[in-house]
């Protein structure tokens, strides 16, 4: 993704959660580029995980959970 694509979709106003994607979005971009070691890595990535419990957590027992297909039949 360029840069020049990343700023222009960006809105003058931004919610709270908009703004934290975008720093996230902007401390991974940092991170591809070797901006990071692995400490500090480690640490910004406990970070992250802090502002997705929820969707991890989501995430984590539709994995676990096995899927169930109801079958109709027609007499």
């Amino acid at each position: 993704m360029s840069e020049q694509q990343t700023t222009n979709n960006i809105p003058e106003e931004l919610t709270q959660q908009q703004a934290i994607g975008l720093l996230i979005q902007g401390v991974e971009m940092a991170q591809s580029r070797g901006a990071y070691n692995l400490n500090e890595a480690a640490i910004i990535a406990k970070a992250k995980r802090a502002f997705a419990p929820a969707q991890e957590t989501t995430e984590t027992t539709e994995a676990s959970t096995p899927a169930t297909t109801e079958t109709a039949t027609i007499d």
